[in-house]
């Protein structure tokens, strides 16, 4: 997890790994140099699992920090996380069962609700589960939720994310490598992807910057 001044969400959002049924994992949180109190926020909930990262290097962007997750990371697998998204009790356990049951797969994905404010559902992200399905359209994008992704670590150290896709980062990594990759996802909703009126409009640069 990358949190930038995400001092107003992230509680939710470590409640909800707390609240995991699969109880084996690591947090990485790095702090993306907040100026607002997501460290307090961080450093107040007190489990060894959750490892807070703070550098004095400053706000490096999201696709630095990610690759800085991954090169922290320990674990078989790696999950993304959102600072404001919400992961559902069962998500975990249901992503690492699947992995285990189908290693053929590098990158696995979920449903999602779409919400905003205090859990005003919008509607649900499109998603498709096969890869063939996932990877239909790739110059239009792939219907895959980047804060449900959980894959193998080396698939995620193997393909780095990009610093020059701003706003896009996750899409253009899909699009880089889903050639040489084997995608899926599952259909049951596990998160709540948080969408807030900033955030739209960064999706619509995100997109004419994937267009590009």
């Amino acid at each position: 997890m990358s949190a930038y001044n995400a001092s107003e969400t992230i509680d939710l959002a470590l409640r909800s790994i707390l609240a995991q049924t699969y109880q084996n994992w690591e947090l990485i949180v790095v702090d993306d140099g907040s100026t607002d109190r997501t460290a307090e926020r961080v450093l107040h909930v007190k489990d060894s699992r959750i490892r807070f990262i703070q550098e004095p290097s400053g706000n490096m962007g999201l696709a630095s920090r990610l690759n800085q997750c991954v090169r922290l990371a320990r674990g078989e697998y790696i999950a993304r996380m959102d600072a404001d998204d919400v992961a559902y009790p069962q998500r975990f356990e249901r992503q690492v069962q699947f992995l285990k049951e189908h290693r053929d797969i590098d990158l696995l994905g979920t449903g999602a609700v779409i919400f905003r404010g205090e859990g005003e559902i919008i509607g649900c992200y499109p998603t498709a589960c096969s890869h063939e399905a996932i990877c239909r359209r790739p110059w239009w994008g792939f219907p895959l939720a980047h804060p449900t992704w959980m894959g193998k670590r080396a698939w995620f150290v193997s393909h780095p994310y990009s610093d020059e896709d701003t706003r896009c980062e996750d899409q253009a990594l899909l699009l880089r490598s889903f050639a040489h990759s084997r995608f899926a996802a599952l259909e049951e909703v596990l998160l709540g992807y948080r969408m807030t009126e900033i955030a739209a409009r960064k999706l619509g640069r995100g997109r004419l910057n994937y267009c590009r």
